[in-house]
């Protein structure tokens, strides 16, 4: 059994002592990267998608591309067009189809939505931190200052001084109320 411990612990440390690669190595001993070319890179995966435009709208809808495409293709890229109806009536004599414009003009309310929800939580975070700044900025150099605790205390010094807990004599030995 010690035996079997002694040898599967050897096997680990040697596999972690090796090199995970052939490769060029700096003076450091580390490992040197090379960039990927673009050929490499579209080994690797697709590239990111372009968002669409009214122009492509229309080249994808006189193409004969259905518009279920059309539509994922649309949230797919993360694309916004906020047209007004007169844009919305061109595309339709274009021959963009009637489900891909419903879908772009709910696709922009929703959006609309959202963007409008984040300003006015951005505003009420931006009002609690101003609030809390201002409560902070009373305390003693912007932290809590805690004038009093319960329990006995020992003063090294007397007399009588100011300060933004109120004035009074101090020193001595105080009871903490």
């Amino acid at each position: 059994m010690r035996n079997t411990v002694f040898a599967f612990a050897l096997l680990a440390i040697s596999g972690c002592a090796t090199s995970p690669g052939v490769g060029q190595r700096d003076a450091a001993g580390n490992p040197l990267l090379a960039r990927l070319t673009p050929a490499e890179w579209a080994q690797i995966g697709p590239e990111a998608p372009v968002r669409l435009s009214v122009a492509t709208l229309v080249a994808l809808s006189q193409q004969g591309v259905s518009p279920d495409q059309v539509i994922r293709r649309y949230y797919q890229t993360g694309t916004r067009l906020k047209l007004t109806e007169a844009q919305l009536a061109a595309l339709r004599e274009e021959g963009v189809d009637q489900r891909v414009l419903d879908y772009i003009a709910s696709a922009e309310q929703d959006a609309a939505r959202t963007d409008a929800m984040t300003a006015q939580a951005d505003q009420a975070a931006q009002a609690r931190l101003a609030d809390d700044r201002a409560v902070y900025a009373t305390w003693w150099g912007g932290y809590p200052y805690y004038s009093g605790y319960w329990g006995a205390r020992v003063y090294p010094y007397a007399g009588y001084g100011w300060g933004r807990g109120g004035s009074g004599w101090y020193g001595g030995i105080g009871l903490g109320f």
